[in-house]
Parts: C-alpha cells; structure tokens; sequence
C-alpha cells in the first residue's frame, strides 16, 4: 500500500500551501479507503442479494423512518428517476413497501418492510465484524479518535455539498 502521506511529500507538494498539501493528502487517503471498502462491502452485501445502493436507502429508512421519495432521494444524492428503480426493485424483493402519505395525498412514503429491516441487520452485522477485525489493532483511545474525526469529515463533506445545491 502506498503512504500517501509521505509520498507527496516527495513529489515536490512542499510548494504547495498547507492547507492544499493537506486537501492532496486527504485525496489520496480517501480515495485509498473508499476503494478498499466499496469492494470489500459490495461483496459482503451481494451475499444477501442486495446492492450497496439498496442497503444505502435501507439504512436511511430504517434509520429516519417513513420518507417521500423526494426526501429520500435529498438523502441519497440522486435524482428522483434513479431513486425511483431502486425503491423499485427494493419492492420487488419485499424490502420496502410504499404507503399513502396522510400529510400529502398525491404522494407516498417508502418505508423499510420487516423482511427489508431484518435482511440490512444481517448486511451491517457482517460489515461490523469486518470493521471489528480493522479495528483490532488499534488502542480503544484511537479507535474512538478514528469514529470522531471521520464523523467529523462526513458531516464537514455534506455540509458543504448543500451548500454547493444552494449556490446553484
């Protein structure tokens, strides 16, 4: 695995202001994170005939509850239309199902199903005791450091992707 950290350092990223140096850094971290666990959850998830896209929205409605299609594709970051095929296919395996809207008659709130909720347990069990085993080598003390900090970025990330919506 390359040290992402250190190798820019050597390519010369000293010009660069702090703060880009970081932003460069991040990139590379990230980028290698990202890879690692978007492969090693697709397999875990595909083992439960989902996709990570699914087990996305069904995190989400187990997690908030009840949502219109407009807010759980806010939520997801996707258009309507692609959010729509989803909930579709969830539906088609009994993972959610759609209701009447009492607040809004022309509109319906997707909900995760027991089948769905219990199916996503199992997915997040399985992606726990990976992270468990990750996690293993670290002292209780940076484990927590590592769950704030990327809290931290998460939040700081989606903050400023709304803000981004908002500027247009």
């Amino acid at each position: 695995m390359v040290n992402y950290i250190a190798s820019r350092g050597k390519r010369g990223a000293v010009k660069q202001p702090p703060l880009e140096r970081d932003a460069a850094a991040l990139y590379g971290v990230m980028t290698e994170l990202l890879r690692v666990y978007q492969f090693r959850d697709r397999d875990r998830v595909g083992y439960h005939g989902l996709t990570i896209t699914q087990c996305y929205v069904l995190d989400i409605l187990i997690r908030r509850g009840s949502l219109t299609l407009n807010e759980l594709a806010a939520a997801m970051c996707l258009d309507k239309s692609t959010l729509s095929r989803v909930v579709d296919a969830l539906e088609r395996k009994h993972a959610v199902k759609r209701t009447s809207n009492p607040a809004d008659g022309r509109s319906t709130l997707i909900e995760a199903t027991r089948s769905g909720s219990r199916r996503y347990e199992r997915v997040e069990a399985d992606i726990v005791a990976e992270n468990a085993k990750v996690l293993s080598g670290f002292s209780p003390a940076v484990r927590r450091q590592v769950v704030v900090l990327v809290d931290a970025l998460a939040r700081a990330a989606r903050e400023r992707q709304l803000a981004q919506v908002a500027e247009g």
